[in-house]
């Protein structure tokens, strides 16, 4: 199974970038659970790939 653990060094070093921003920690929290969310989201294991329509 593969793991996150470069992806998520990259989202803590755009979460450092956001704070040198001055970005608001309501906006940081924001795209810290959009980004964290959408890493699973691509790391889900998925069938074949094949989809049949009925």
């Amino acid at each position: 199974m593969r793991e996150l653990g470069n992806e998520m060094q990259l989202v803590e070093e755009f979460k450092q970038y956001l704070v040198l921003e001055e970005k608001s920690k309501a906006t940081i929290d924001k795209y810290m659970r959009d980004i964290v969310k959408f890493l699973y989201w691509e790391w889900e294991p998925r069938g074949s790939g094949n989809v049949t329509i009925s």
